[in-house]
């Protein structure tokens, strides 16, 4: 134990209620989380099927930095293979949670990602029955990426469409 530990037990005993995001210590005048920020040794590798994705998911859900770094690993090109029985509402949610809160701060490319989920079974499904919150999050991923310069006009425009906007 160092003496950091010993003058603050309580305060130091239980992770923050909100999310690491806002609790790094690398991170932007915005609290987000900047590049520099090492994920833990604990990240599985890419996962090769819809179940490891969604084991490994639940148990990276408690701490998103390591979820984004875990994410990162797979290639938008996977996603049809890896999620080929189908994307549930909450994955869906949780991967445009962290294009939001992750990728964009890090100035990751997104547009490759976005289009990609498009073609994910059950993908225009979940978009008809997202929540306003969720919607919410998806017009600020399109905001960024009309600003960005990743992308034309047109081609975010179609994409745009398909995520009901």
């Amino acid at each position: 134990m160092t003496g950091e530990d010993s003058a603050a037990p309580d305060s130091s005993s239980a992770p923050p209620a909100s999310s690491p995001i806002a609790s790094s210590s690398s991170s932007s005048s915005s609290g987000l989380p900047t590049k520099s920020v090492n994920p833990s040794s604990d990240i599985p590798p890419a996962p090769h099927t819809s179940y490891q994705l969604e084991k490994d998911w639940k148990q990276l859900q408690k701490n998103p930095l390591n979820l984004y770094h875990y994410f990162k690993q797979i290639p938008p090109s996977s996603y049809t293979k890896i999620l080929q029985q189908s994307l549930d509402s909450n994955l869906l949610n949780g991967i445009l949670r962290l294009i939001l809160d992750f990728y964009i701060p890090s100035k990751d490319p997104i547009m490759e990602m976005l289009q990609r989920l498009c073609s994910v079974r059950r993908f225009d499904m979940n978009v008809m029955f997202m929540s306003k919150q969720d919607k919410k999050v998806v017009e600020e991923i399109f905001a960024h990426l009309r600003t960005s310069g990743e992308a034309d006009g047109s081609e975010i425009k179609k994409l745009a469409v398909k995520y009901g906007l």
